[in-house]
């Protein structure tokens, strides 16, 4: 079971309920219950992917209900929840941008997908005038998708979060798609 040293809660923070935040709270959530089962998963939707001082009172509110590292599926609005991170002395997993590298006080992960190679997969059967039958999924199989870590992270954590990567790349952990949890709505 992966600790490292947070024992008190989880939560997530999204924009629009999209397809890919929907997925990404799944994922999370059931990466919360691997981790530390005992601790419930605070999330909501903001509705915003673009204004800051939305996502910081959110942020600030979902840390207020015990959250101590939040996951957030954020664009132009990250700073926001960034500012909240920092003064709710709270840590951040972020996506898209390596955030561990530029600011690793706040983040201590980040969700990487490479979209780059899906983009270039489509372009590859345009040019060969292919069109596949099905649809091509990328991910931690053939490394689409990875976690950048910031230094502060153990590496017996380390090792345990490679193993469990290792373990749904060969599909002997199934990532759920769907969550049926609660919800939490900021006043």
């Amino acid at each position: 079971m992966i600790r490292g040293g947070f024992e008190a809660g989880y939560g997530h923070l999204s924009g629009h309920r999209v397809t890919p935040g929907l997925k990404g709270r799944a994922a999370f959530d059931a990466g919360v219950a691997h981790t530390n089962p005992e601790f419930p998963l605070v999330t909501g939707f903001c509705g915003t992917q673009d204004h800051s001082s939305v996502t910081e009172n959110w942020a600030k509110a979902i840390a207020g209900q015990g959250a101590d590292i939040l996951f957030t599926m954020l664009t132009a609005a990250r700073e926001g929840a960034t500012r909240a991170c920092r003064t709710s002395k709270i840590r951040q997993i972020g996506n898209v941008e390596d955030w561990t590298a530029t600011d690793p006080e706040i983040y201590i992960a980040l969700a990487v997908a490479r979209i780059d190679l899906g983009v270039r997969r489509a372009a590859a059967d345009i040019l060969a005038r292919a069109r596949p039958s099905t649809i091509q999924h990328l991910g931690l199989s053939d490394n689409a998708v990875s976690l950048a870590l910031a230094p502060v992270v153990a590496p017996d954590v380390r090792r345990d979060l490679d193993e469990v990567a290792d373990q749904i790349a060969a599909g002997a952990i199934k990532v759920p798609t769907t969550y049926d949890g609660a919800e939490f709505t900021a006043a």
